[in-house]
């Protein structure tokens, strides 16, 4: 007897801009130096990024 296997779809976070977006944030190098990802178009044209300054 031959057993089926159960196909899930794989989750990809880069597939996400909400979720990539949270993961970037979070990145140590990033973090450290203030910088943020503020907002990623759906399309992934435009990804917009600040960066404090630190005086």
């Amino acid at each position: 007897m031959k057993r089926k296997v159960l196909s899930l779809p794989r989750f990809n976070p880069v597939g996400h801009p909400r979720i990539f977006r949270m993961i970037v944030n979070l990145w140590p190098p990033y973090l450290g130096a203030a910088i943020a990802v503020e907002e990623i178009v759906d399309d992934w044209r435009t990804i917009r990024v600040a960066m404090k300054l630190r005086c």
